[in-house]
Parts: structure tokens; C-alpha cells; sequence
């Protein structure tokens, strides 16, 4: 590969990058804001889409960046489907570290004032609701490079 492939690769891998940025900092908190949103707990919408603290958020961003331009590098090499799955991955990472910073746990936390002296507290559990949501999301993410790879190599 000669510098001018590999600079288009590298301006190919910077979109990729871009992509898993938006889709799993962005787009799937939002998606469950909204899930959360609808299903009647007030609050989490604009705080699921914003709750990233300033350095955790360029981190991940430079991360997401360095994987995603070295898959593209090294797409030719046994190494591409392995860090094309670890952006999948730290996709995973993040939206676990969301969950756990806006909900401790994965609980939605309601209280039902039914008169002025009984109060209800409910508290539900939807860890695992968010858990299967990410894997049918972040799983396909992270097996297809293997087999694009493997799949490309036997033709």
C-alpha cells in the first residue's frame, strides 16, 4: 500500500470513526431516552443525550477515531477484523457506563403521591431490557468483520 492508499484509507477510516461515534454516543442514548421517555419517566430524555462529562467524551471520541482509521490501515492484515470489533465493543463499554452514570444499576426510580400522607415508590429494573437492546445492536457490529474477513480470504 502506498501513501496515497493509505491516506484515503485513513480519510475513510476518520468517517467510520465518525459513525460509531454518532451511532453508539448519540443515537442509541437517545433511542433509549426515548424508550425510557415513553414508557412515562420524565427527565432521562435530555439527560441521556448530554451526560457525557467533557474528557470521557474526547476520549472515547479518540478512541473510537484510532480503531476505527486502523481497521481501515490494516485492512489487508489478520488484525482489521479485531479492532473493527473493538470499536463495536467500546460501543458496548459506553452505553454500559451511560446506564450506570445516569441510573445506578439500571433501575428507573417513579414515586406516586396518592394523597398528601401515601406515597408510593416503584422502582423498576430494566438493566437487562438495555443489555439485550446493546447485543442485538453491537452484536452483528462485531461478528461481520470476521466474516467479511474470512469470507473475502476464501474467494
Amino acid at each position: 500500500m502506498n501513501l496515497r492508499e493509505a491516506a484515503l484509507e485513513a480519510i475513510k477510516g476518520v468517517v467510520d470513526g465518525l459513525l460509531y461515534v454518532i451511532l453508539y454516543m448519540f443515537l442509541v442514548p437517545f433511542i433509549l431516552g426515548f424508550i425510557i421517555h415513553q414508557a412515562g419517566v420524565e427527565g432521562y430524555l435530555g439527560y441521556l443525550t448530554s451526560a457525557y462529562p467533557e474528557g470521557i467524551l474526547i476520549t472515547y471520541i479518540a478512541i473510537f477515531e484510532a480503531l476505527a482509521v486502523a481497521s481501515r490501515i490494516f485492512k489487508d492484515k489478520v488484525i482489521s477484523p479485531f479492532l473493527k470489533s473493538l470499536d463495536s465493543l467500546l460501543g458496548v463499554l459506553v452505553i454500559v457506563y451511560l446506564v450506570n452514570y445516569i441510573m445506578p444499576g439500571g433501575y428507573i426510580r417513579i414515586s406516586l403521591e396518592l394523597t398528601a400522607y401515601e406515597t408510593v415508590y416503584v422502582s423498576i429494573g430494566i438493566y437487562p431490557l438495555i443489555l439485550a437492546f446493546l447485543l442485538t445492536i453491537s452484536l452483528p457490529l462485531a461478528v461481520l468483520p470476521f466474516a467479511e474477513y474470512f469470507l473475502c480470504r476464501s474467494s
